[in-house]
């Protein structure tokens, strides 16, 4: 098996109600400390995140899913509940290998 892609749902205490959903070939977790920048006031929370085999791909089709829940079309916020956006995007890019959950 090649390196791990993974799709990500992360919350930020900061910003209510809105979830960043995206694609990484990284750890979730490290990917969510790369986004705690000097632009962003508290650290992104790992929420979900799962295994797929084409990351790129899976987005692409989650983020189409997604789209009447997008706050900007050239960012990857959404307003959505997180319960609704896992269905989403589990439904979406289909067969998963492993599933993480905060909590």
């Amino acid at each position: 098996m090649g390196k791990r892609q993974y799709i990500y749902v992360f919350s930020n205490p900061s910003m209510p109600g809105l979830l960043k959903i995206g694609s990484t070939k990284r750890n979730p977790s490290k990917r969510s400390q790369e986004l705690y920048t000097t632009g962003v006031p508290t650290p992104f929370v790992l929420e979900y995140s799962c295994v797929v085999a084409d990351c790129c791909a899976s987005e692409r089709q989650a983020h189409r899913a997604l789209d009447r829940y997008r706050v900007t079309q050239n960012r990857e916020f959404f307003r959505i509940s997180l319960n609704a956006a896992m269905k989403k995007i589990l439904a979406t890019v289909g067969s998963v290998q492993e599933v993480e959950r905060r909590g």
